[in-house]
C-alpha cells in the first residue's frame, strides 16, 4: 500500500497490491492521514487495479468516525475514486456516500478517469 500526495491538485492517491487485509488496510490508512496538518482537505484516489479482497464494515466504519467530522464542514463534498473496483465494491459506494456524509464517491476503470473527474489533469 503506498500513499502519493499531489498537493497541486489536492488529492492523495493510495495504491494497493495483492489481498486486502481490512483492518491493516484501515490502520495504515489512518496512520498515514493522522499525518497530515489536514488530511480532509484533499480528495482520494483510491486503486484497487493489483488487489484482490474487500473491506469488512467495521473497519469501513471505523474510517468513517475519522472523517465524517471533518469534512461536513465544507460547501462541496469531498471526491473519493475508486479505481478498478470490483461489481461488489462499486455496489456498496452507495452505502458509502451515506456513512461518509460530505463525501461522492464513484468508480473508474483507469487512474486518468478518475484523476481527471478529481480535476487533477
Amino acid at each position: 500500500m503506498t500513499f502519493t500526495l499531489h498537493e497541486a491538485h489536492a488529492f492523495v492517491q493510495i495504491a494497493t497490491s495483492g489481498t486486502i487485509v481490512s483492518r491493516t488496510f484501515a490502520d495504515r490508512y489512518l496512520a498515514y492521514y493522522n499525518g497530515l496538518a489536514e488530511p480532509w482537505l484533499h480528495h482520494r484516489l483510491v486503486d484497487f487495479r493489483d488487489s484482490t479482497g474487500y473491506m469488512v464494515y467495521d473497519d469501513v466504519i471505523r474510517l468513517s468516525h475519522f472523517w465524517t467530522p471533518h469534512v461536513c464542514r465544507f460547501p462541496s463534498p469531498r471526491k473519493v475514486a475508486v479505481v478498478n473496483a470490483s461489481r461488489l465494491v462499486v455496489a456498496r459506494l452507495p452505502t458509502a456516500d451515506q456513512l461518509f456524509s460530505g463525501q461522492h464517491h464513484r468508480a473508474f476503470d483507469t487512474v486518468a478517469e478518475a484523476e481527471a473527474w478529481l480535476g487533477g489533469h
